[in-house]
């Protein structure tokens, strides 16, 4: 009796590290209650991560951050709805209130409260600030550094935008950078290729 006992308890481990995930952490309502090959997520609060499957190497905290992802990794979604749409969109650091909510994109940093909120696929872009690149959809490549920064700007691509609502009006505009300073906003066109230019030059 005792060796049948035995022999259960083996198998019933054996069976646990064979499908069962490597290095999870889940605390919350619905968090991460999908996971079925995904490893070495960290999902906190109610509802984070909740249909994440396979995806790995997640960090989701917040209520219903990175709630839709599914199999993409390499995420770190902090703060209530921070890509909270993104499905399979990898290598995304999306940190404040709503940042990145609606993203499916790649290789974005949103970092404030509804940085980025509506941007849907595009990537390659580094907002920082609250409400910086909030209305932007399909862009790529930007750079928006400040409050309300690039705050309207939808498909424009290859901006860069320097100071407290820097480029708040472009919208579709050819690349260009504007450095707002105490005297006033500067403006540049982009330099020929191969040629480097500071912002503060004039």
């Amino acid at each position: 009796m005792m060796k049948r006992f035995l022999l259960s308890v083996i198998v019933s481990c054996f069976a646990i590290t064979l499908y069962g995930q490597t290095g999870n952490t889940t605390l919350g309502t619905a968090a991460g209650d999908n996971l079925s090959t995904g490893d070495y997520d960290t999902f906190i609060g109610d509802s984070a991560g909740t249909n994440n499957s396979s995806g790995s190497n997640n960090t989701f905290v917040g209520e219903q951050a990175g709630y839709s992802n599914t199999s993409s990794s390499d995420n770190t979604f902090i703060g209530q709805d921070a890509g909270r749409s993104n499905t399979t969109g990898a290598d995304n650091t999306y940190l404040g209130k709503l940042a990145g909510s609606q993203s499916t994109a790649t290789d974005n940093t949103f970092l404030g409260c509804e940085a980025g909120e509506n941007n849907t696929s595009g990537s390659d872009n580094t907002f920082v600030g609250e409400e910086a690149g909030q209305f932007n959809t399909t862009g790529r490549d930007n750079t928006f550094l400040g409050e309300d920064a690039g705050y309207n700007n939808t498909d424009g691509d290859d901006n860069t935008f320097v100071g407290s609502t820097a480029g708040r009006t472009n919208t579709t505009g050819l690349p260009q950078y504007l450095y707002r300073q105490r005297s006033g906003l500067r403006q540049y066109r982009r330099p020929p290729q191969h040629q480097c230019r500071g912002l503060g030059r004039g």
